[in-house]
This record gives structure tokens, C-alpha cells and sequence, in this order.
């Protein structure tokens, strides 16, 4: 099958790493596969351009008002005398932003049932390692949608797995993102202003509405070499992927064209 890969100039501008990252290191090239598995009518990964602020705020370009879209908050209300807890609420509140028209590219997982086995019924995107570098850190981000509504659900368990084949090829595990570091994007931005305020240092504002899951070397707990890594999406539902990072640097291109085959 041709594979047609993008330029990271011009449209993987998502893969970057979070805002709270450290110095990068070295741009490592991977080439990222999508693949389906099993009926390409239940599940499906496609690269498309977003443009989030109109997306998660509802607004049309002109800047009137669709509906609100919402955005994932940090804390959701238990009770009016206080508390909460992570994992994010749906608001109705327009943002006060001004317009930004920027399209970036997002990679969108969909599938149409739950699967019983993600190697006959899943979708996703797939990393290979030929030069066994080795994987310190894995990062990204990720917007779980409403099949029903299309809104930003506060179900942050409708995610993709983390897919990582390590032991010289002889061993795959799938991570769910609790196995890591979950955060609201909307948490992360509160923190770093806070934390900007009293230093010198500086921060890129995320886009709220996704949540961040990032796992460190020792939650990923590797053997042997990496040859391949990714994400396996296997649920009733749509999500939205964003800044792949490995490393803390950038996985810089993706074939357009699905492969029909599991990976892992």
C-alpha cells in the first residue's frame, strides 16, 4: 500500500512536547502508521485539520455562537460545601478569547463498538523502532467525545492504550493512561500560571479540552529494546489525539493511509 507522508513542516506542528516539558533533547524520527483491525466500518483513525478554539468553544469563525462545545476543567463538584475530584466537567461557558483560526492537524480514533479483542477489532496508530532507540518517556494528548452529543465527555477512561512492544520484539503490553500521569490540560495551564507568576520562567498555554497522560521511564518499565510503540483505541466512541511526544522531542511524520492489521 503507498504510503503518503506528511512534512513536519507544514502539518505536524501537533507533534510538540507539553508545556511543563523540560529542555528537549534530540529530534528522534519515527514514522507513525494508522491501522485498522478487523470491519474498517466500526473503526477507523484519520488525520484531520481542527481548528480548537472554534471547536471546543462552539463558535463559529465570525464568532458567533454554535453551542458550547466546553472544555475539561480540573476539578468537578461533589458537593456545594466543597471538594472534588480529577477528571474534568463539561462547561457552558463561551471563552472570552479572542478568534483564533488556526488549523492544526489532530489524529481522530472512532470506533462504533466496544471490542472484545483489540486484535481483531481496534483502531490506532503505530510507532516503529528499527534503530532500537531506547524510550525514556512517551506523552500525549488526548479529548474523549460523546458519541451521542459530540461534546467533550469528562469520561477520561474513553482513551486510547498505550502500546508498547519492547523485550527485542517478544513482548506487548497495553497501558491504559491511569498507569501514567492524567491530567486536565485545564489543570496544567492553572498550575503553570500560578507557578509563572512567581518566576522567570514561561510556559505555551494548552488547549483545554484535552487532557495530558504522560508515562515515565519507570511506569513504562521497558526490557530489552523498544521495536515498536503506540496507541490502540478499542472503544464505542470518538477521541482526539494530539502532541505524540517521545522523549520529550518529536515524533515527526505520519503515513496518511491506514494499514488493515494489528501491530502489537
Amino acid at each position: 500500500m503507498r504510503k503518503v507522508v506528511l512534512s513536519i513542516a507544514t502539518t505536524l506542528s501537533f507533534f510538540a512536547s507539553i508545556a511543563s516539558a523540560s529542555a528537549q533533547s534530540t529530534v528522534i524520527q519515527f514514522l507513525g502508521q494508522p491501522f485498522v483491525a478487523g470491519n474498517t466500518a466500526l473503526f477507523t483513525t484519520a488525520l484531520i485539520n481542527l481548528n480548537y478554539f472554534n471547536f471546543f468553544s462552539g463558535l463559529n469563525p465570525d464568532g458567533t455562537s454554535i453551542k458550547s462545545q466546553g472544555f475539561l476543567n480540573s476539578f468537578a463538584r461533589l458537593s456545594s460545601s466543597g471538594g472534588g475530584r480529577l477528571g474534568g466537567t463539561q462547561s457552558t461557558t463561551t471563552p472570552t478569547t479572542p478568534i483564533q483560526n488556526t488549523l492544526q492537524l489532530v489524529i481522530v480514533m472512532t470506533g462504533f463498538e466496544n471490542s472484545i479483542s483489540p486484535q481483531y477489532a481496534s483502531t490506532g496508530i503505530a510507532f516503529a523502532n528499527p534503530g532500537n532507540v531506547p524510550i525514556t518517556n512517551i506523552s500525549f494528548q488526548y479529548s474523549p467525545l460523546s458519541g451521542t452529543t459530540g461534546l467533550v465527555t469528562n469520561d477520561y477512561t474513553q482513551a486510547p492504550y498505550l502500546a508498547i512492544t519492547d523485550n527485542n520484539g517478544m513482548r506487548t503490553r497495553l497501558l491504559p493512561v491511569t498507569s501514567g500521569l492524567l491530567a486536565t490540560n485545564a489543570a496544567i495551564n492553572t498550575y503553570n500560571a500560578a507557578f509563572n507568576s512567581s518566576s522567570s520562567s514561561s510556559a505555551t498555554t494548552l488547549t483545554e479540552g484535552f487532557m495530558t497522560a504522560t508515562f515515565t521511564q519507570d511506569q513504562l518499565a521497558i526490557q530489552g529494546n523498544v521495536t515498536k510503540f503506540g496507541l490502540v483505541y478499542v472503544r464505542n466512541g470518538v477521541v482526539l489525539v494530539n502532541n505524540f511526544s517521545i522523549n520529550g522531542g518529536q515524533a515527526i511524520a505520519v503515513a496518511v493511509d491506514n494499514t488493515n492489521n494489528y501491530p502489537f
